[in-house]
């Protein structure tokens, strides 16, 4: 299985170009049934970066869809690279920002450790749920990904993970009785 990507990013700059006016938590999308309250440092990332708000609504209605948990995913690991390349130009000017913070724009780290780091790592392997996650015009029906199987992390773990190799034919010896695997690369003598 592929390793979750590498969350190197610790974004850090002087604290005193930190605006005080930013340091009021704010709900995201107020209004909106968003979850729960933003960091400023989150809000401020939220803004620079122009992060859809649809993608840090962390509510119920927002869990158990596939297809948005993968968006936050992929917007997740851009975020990543942008506050990266940000930092390295020497554009960021504010306040360290740790992983954690970044990811919990977006989902709760519980649920990126437990399933979008683990499970949507693989979807390059499946170049058609690829399209199907992106909800691609080319992209391929449910039935065709899916079959009749629910859309959920743990079936999609399966689906992904590729199969084992079929353990080798079992041969019983007529004199001994005895069982021995037989190599098909290494015929008995």
């Amino acid at each position: 299985m592929a390793d979750a990507p590498e969350l190197s990013v610790n974004v850090s700059a002087p604290t005193s170009a930190f605006t005080p006016a930013l340091a009021v938590g704010v709900v995201s999308g107020s209004g909106s049934g968003s979850g729960r309250v933003k960091s400023a440092i989150q809000e401020l990332i939220i803004s620079t970066l122009n992060i859809p708000i649809h993608l840090t609504d962390r509510s119920n209605k927002a869990k158990g869809d596939l297809r948005m948990a993968y968006a936050k995913y992929d917007r997740l690991l851009a975020t990543l690279k942008s506050m990266s390349e940000l930092v390295t130009a020497g554009t960021w000017t504010h306040q360290t920002v740790a992983n954690d913070d970044i990811i919990e724009i977006f989902m709760s780290k519980s649920a990126y450790f437990k399933n979008h780091s683990k499970v949507f790592t693989m979807v390059n392997r499946h170049p058609q749920m690829k399209k199907w996650l992106l909800n691609a015009d080319d992209g391929p029906s449910d039935y065709d990904v899916w079959g009749y199987r629910k859309h959920t992390f743990d079936v999609l773990k399966a689906i992904l993970t590729p199969m084992p190799p079929p353990p080798p034919p079992l041969l019983i010896s007529r004199e001994s009785g005895r069982k021995r695997w037989i190599w098909t690369c290494h015929p008995l003598q």
